[in-house]
């Protein structure tokens, strides 16, 4: 089975941007006791329409870093990657196309705790559905 976000994850070391999963990328979960790290984050994703193997997925791009500027860089690098087509479809991997929709540009969340710098986006990304 398929998983979209680890696809990203793929894509997104592929493109020299992350190390790789459990390393500095995870998924829907946020480690406290990593300070540098990109989170990628599902939430409700739009109706799927019966009979039609793709759908519009939602995901949240957190960039958290104990230095401000390069939270900020890492997370307009990121979006400049998904925002990089003019045809619309890229392919992730060999089987795994996506249309990323961007729905907003990177804007500071703020700090936590620790004095970490969040950074954070949100995308639609058009895909086939993770069962195929």
């Amino acid at each position: 089975m398929k998983d979209l976000l680890i696809d990203i994850v793929n894509y997104l070391k592929t493109n020299s941007l992350v190390s790789g999963d459990g390393v500095d990328a995870f998924r829907d979960f946020l480690p406290d006791d990593i300070d540098n790290l990109v989170v990628l984050s599902e939430y409700a994703p739009m109706p799927s329409k019966r009979g039609i193997e793709c759908t519009v997925r939602s995901v949240q791009v957190l960039v958290r870093n104990t230095n401000p500027d390069n939270a900020k860089a890492l997370a307009w690098k990121i979006h400049a990657l998904m925002n990089s087509t003019e045809e619309g479809a890229v392919y992730l991997d060999q089987t795994r196309w996506v249309i990323f929709n961007l729905r907003s540009t990177p804007f500071k969340l703020g700090m936590d705790d620790k004095q970490r710098y969040k950074w954070v986006f949100n995308v639609g990304i058009v895909t086939y559905l993770d069962y195929n």
